[in-house]
């Protein structure tokens, strides 16, 4: 039975680097071993040597191009922004909109967003704020309007939003982008009633990351997925096991339904609400007529530990959420933003479901395009099936797997492309 309190499947959580949120000047001296991309940040480990960055730039004050970056935009490095000899460039002469990140006040959690703040920055100035600055005061609703869009990241602790001023939320006078849909609250967003459903999934078994679009209007909101499509927002990884992390909500109030959970399609994980959406009081008791968002909302619910696992089909919707909001367009424009903006690995992901009768879906990543096979062998090494053997394109790649008259079983299914080659299990179990 789902209950409001959060759903673990399995809980297995990775350990986190600890570092702190910093605005820095990089001097021209760059460290080429820091490797981390904004979303889908490359496999390894800090270089502790370089876990504080260098300061002894120097900044012409009188140049129209500024070379103040933010700490996260050192951690998108890697990316192929900076070269030798080189540092990050930052175009002040044209107009960007602004974002006020609202992030986690503990310094042991605030490496989780750097991530999405490296993302957001690459288009937007980012402003990162506290939930400690709103629950002290230092930031009020009034702040919220210089800037053209908030992001609330799930970060935060809920419990610090509760000294804030009245509907801080709820009567936003911006735009709103969520990852925490567990603010679906009565208290905060007032999207479900006090007997509502919200909380976290959190799902370690390789099926967890997966959405599927439900949205039957074609909506901006689905970032170009077709209705009935499972999109895979969080990459499988290794790394703690971490197959899929979400936040969850069953809306009670009108919304515009995007996407459910895979594991349990009654859990909303993807959502909007038009501006003069009715709301619910803050005792979850009634929808109040007079209480309204001023202006849109749109959510994808990601855990933020999980953030660095996001796909570029995830950065899809995400972008979607916040071009919505803002009315700018769709997240589908510019294919390439997404090939530079969160670089992918040659990944071969685990297939889902596992074990499977009779069908089963084999997702995998090509960081560039190439000759490319996928087979499927026994135990003993004999081919069962070539599921494809043809040229494909930088990007993510789903393909079925029907086994019609295979018999149940282990089998492995292995990824060639570009001189690279990954292999992964999975049991037939008819």
């Amino acid at each position: 039975m789902i209950t409001r309190n959060m759903i673990f499947v399995l809980v297995i959580l990775s350990g986190i680097t600890l570092l702190g949120f910093q605005q820095v000047v990089l001097s021209r001296e760059v460290n080429k071993d820091f490797q981390m991309n904004p979303i889908n940040p490359q496999e390894g480990q800090f270089n502790s040597e370089y876990n504080t960055l260098p300061t002894d730039g120097t900044v012409d004050e009188s140049n129209s191009r500024s070379i103040k970056v933010t700490f996260a935009e050192k951690l998108a490095c890697s990316d192929g922004l900076v070269e030798d000899n080189d540092v990050i460039i930052s175009d002040t002469t044209e107009e960007r909109l602004s974002c006020a990140f609202i992030s986690t006040g503990y310094s042991d959690r605030k490496m989780w967003d750097m991530p999405l703040i490296a993302y957001l920055e690459k288009t937007y100035d980012v402003t990162v704020v506290t939930d400690d600055n709103i629950m002290d005061g230092e930031f009020t609703i009034d702040d919220l309007k210089k800037y053209d869009f908030a992001f609330m990241s799930e970060s935060i602790s809920d419990w610090k939003l509760g000294g804030a001023d009245d509907d801080f939320i709820k009567k936003a006078p911006i735009p709103f982008f969520y990852t925490d849909l567990c603010l679906a609250a009565p208290a905060y967003m007032g999207i479900v009633s006090a007997e509502g459903l919200y909380g976290t999934i959190i799902d370690s078994v390789g099926n967890g990351g997966k959405v599927i679009i439900v949205d039957q209007d074609n909506h901006p909101l689905n970032g170009g997925f077709e209705s009935g499509t499972q999109v895979n927002i969080l990459r499988d990884t290794d790394e703690g096991n971490i197959r899929g992390i979400f936040t969850y909500c069953v809306p009670e109030v009108n919304h515009i339904p995007i996407a459910v959970w895979a594991g349990d399609p009654q859990l909303t994980v993807v959502f909007g609400l038009e501006a003069g959406t009715r709301l619910y009081d803050g005792l979850g008791l009634t929808i109040d007529p007079n209480l309204v968002n001023e202006h849109r909302v749109a959510a994808v619910g990601i855990v933020a530990q999980a953030t660095k696992y996001i796909t570029i089909d995830g950065c899809k919707l995400i972008d979607a959420g916040i071009n919505w909001i803002l009315e700018t367009g769709t997240a589908v424009e510019d294919e390439e933003k997404y090939v530079t903006s969160a670089p992918i690995e040659f990944e071969l992901s685990q297939n889902y479901p596992n074990p499977f009768n009779p069908t089963t879906e084999i997702c995998f990543s090509l960081a560039k395009s190439g000759h490319t096979t996928l087979t499927i062998y026994n135990v003993i090494g004999q081919v069962i099936e070539t599921i494809i053997d043809q040229q494909l394109t930088v990007g993510t790649h789903r393909f079925t797997f029907d086994t019609h008259n295979v018999p149940s079983g282990v089998y492995f299914y292995q990824l060639r492309s570009g001189g690279e080659t990954q292999i992964k299990k999975m049991i037939l179990m008819k």
